[in-house]
Parts: C-alpha cells; structure tokens; sequence
C-alpha cells in the first residue's frame, strides 16, 4: 500500500505550483510537438496524422494525482488495515488481504488509464507506449531540473527537454512498433515512412562513426573506447535528444515571445538567455564520476551522458546560432540530424 507514502513526500516536498507550472510547460512542448509534426518531410501524410492523433490523444500525467491531497479519499484506501501491536503474523496477514483485493480491483479495471506506474517520489520521466501516456513524477519537478519561480529558459531547458525527448518516443522508431491500441507490438508507420526514416536514422549512424570514449585512466593504463559498434542501436537516443532539445528551445521562443524576454540574474550577464538555455540542458545530464565506473558504463553499451551533451548540441542549429559556433568547429556539423 504505497500511496501513504507518495502522500506524505506530496505534503512535505511539492508545492502546487509546482505541478501547475510542469503543466503549463508540458503543454507548449506537446503543442509545439504538433506543430513539429505538420512539417515532417520524412513521414507520409498517413503516418503523420496518425502521429498527431496520437500525440493529442495521449495521457499525460506530471507531478502526482489528485487523491494525492484528498486525506477522506487515502482514509478509505486504508479503512480496512489492521494493526495490532502484538500479532506480527496477523499484520502480515491482514496487509496481504487488502493488498490482494487492491490488485484485483487493478485488474478489473485494466482498461483504466489514471493508475500511476511509478511513485511520485522516483524521479522519471517516461512515456508509455502501452498506456500512451507521459508520466512525470513529482519527485523531478525539483532543483537542479526545476523550480516554478525559476526563469523559462532554465525550465524549458532542464525538464523541458525531458519531456520532449520523452515524448517523441511515442511517434518514433520506438512508438511506431507499438500498435496504436497498446495491446502489442505491430509497426504503424506505412512502408513509405520506414523507408524515408532508413535514411534520417543513417544521418545518425555515420554522426556517431568517429566518436571514442575516454581517455580512462585505470591502474595506470589508459583506455580509449570506440563507441561506433553502438552507432545503430543509439542512433535512435541521438535523435531524441537533438530534436527534443531543438522542440524545447521552440517552445520556449514562444512563451519568451509571449512574456518578454526575461532579465538576467546578477553575475551571469555575459550569458544570453539562450545560451543558458543550452547550459541548464548540460546540467541535466553533468555527472561526476570514477574512470572506472565511466568505463564499465560503455562496456555495457550504456549511452554515454557525454554523447547526450555535446553530440545532441552539435547536431542543433540553434545551439549553433546561441554560442555562434562556426561551420567546421567540433560543436557545429554541417548536416545536422534531427527528425523535425
């Protein structure tokens, strides 16, 4: 019975406007998420409107659900537990009934798309092509990734492109070998479409072709990795990350063209907003770590946050035009590989 506990982080660590404001940003990302797929060349029109379709008939769920602070409602959830000082075995028990008529109450109705799959104090952000649904969790709308008095750039550019990454999983390589009804896997795209995307996927193979990992430094020896034996298999992470960061930054732009742009803080004046857009994307994937843990993650095809950063960032043109990166310099390719 874990809702007792997703209550209590609910109470004593997240605000509601916490939840308002992931709310309202993951709205523009998934408008801003249509909007992308009206222009996609490498879909056919078929594929593109079911795409759309299923874009806006997701769920999406961020932060915590709203029995979360109904107390009368959590109260009926336990009525039935008993506890009694001096009978563990009966604890034991009594807990195991009520935990097996909750799971049966699941299963009858497993139609249902308002269960939850993780605690709200786990921090994901994922979406779930079985359920078609985003799930946010309260326990990431926090410092670093978060703060809802923080500026946009730094939201957008933190959780924002979170959920956008996350979100293009339901309409790319990944979402279209899920059948549109959940119920098991079927390739939706039309053929057209799969055969256009051999070539937008490729564009991600070769930009991965040259990259090595390291140098590690490990009893003495140094080791170099090359990580283009994963090109294909992590050609569809790359995509994400440089669309879903190109998606955000748009999103973004918007709301800057809405409100205004935003004053800097004391101190960082030499940053542009847009720029610090870009650094609080960096910061969600900065890590600090031995050489030996860093190697042991690429010996198990992990894909390296190094990769998430700067190899997503090279392939964006508007990281480009922010930190006025010229044609020829590492952080800037000349044909970019993104899907939108």
């Amino acid at each position: 019975m874990p809702e007792a506990l997703d209550a209590i982080f609910v109470k004593q660590y997240v605000r509601m406007e916490d939840k308002k404001e992931g709310e309202k940003i993951l709205s523009k990302i998934v408008d801003q998420m249509v909007d992308s797929l009206l222009n996609v060349t490498w879909m056919t029109q078929e594929t593109r409107d079911t795409s759309i379709k299923k874009i806006k008939e997701s769920v999406y769920k961020i932060g915590f659900p709203d029995f979360m602070v109904n107390d009368t409602y959590l109260d009926s959830l336990y009525s039935l537990v008993n506890i009694s000082n001096d009978d563990y075995f009966g604890n034991v028990i009594n807990l195991n009934k009520v935990s097996r008529r909750r799971m049966n109450n699941l299963i009858k109705n497993m139609g249902s798309r308002s269960a939850w799959s993780y605690h709200v104090y786990d921090p994901q952000v994922e979406y779930i092509n079985v359920w078609q649904e985003l799930i946010a969790t309260a326990a990431i709308l926090q410092s670093p990734l978060f703060d809802y008095e923080g500026p946009d750039y730094y939201n957008f550019g933190a959780i924002g492109t979170l959920l956008a990454r996350n979100l293009i999983h339901a309409v790319d390589e990944y979402g279209g070998s899920y059948k549109l009804d959940g119920s098991n896997l079927g390739l939706w795209w039309d053929e057209d479409t799969t055969s256009r995307y051999l070539n937008v996927q490729q564009c991600a193979v070769d930009a991965q072709r040259n990259e090595r990992a390291g140098p590690y430094v490990i009893s003495g020896k140094t080791y170099w990795i090359n990580i283009s034996s994963s090109a294909e298999s992590n050609a569809a992470e790359m995509l994400a990350d440089a669309s879903g960061l190109r998606m955000s930054y748009k999103a973004y732009k918007l709301v800057e063209k809405e409100k205004g742009r935003e004053i800097l803080p004391a101190g960082i004046h030499k940053y542009t907003a847009d720029q610090l857009f870009f650094v609080a994307y960096a910061q969600v994937y900065c890590q600090s770590a031995p050489d030996v843990v860093l190697l042991a993650q690429h010996l198990l095809d992990k894909y390296p946050l190094k990769n998430k950063i700067n190899l997503a960032m090279s392939h964006v043109p508007e990281f480009h035009s922010a930190f006025k990166c010229q044609a020829g310099q590492r952080m800037h390719v000349n044909t970019p590989c993104t899907l939108f």
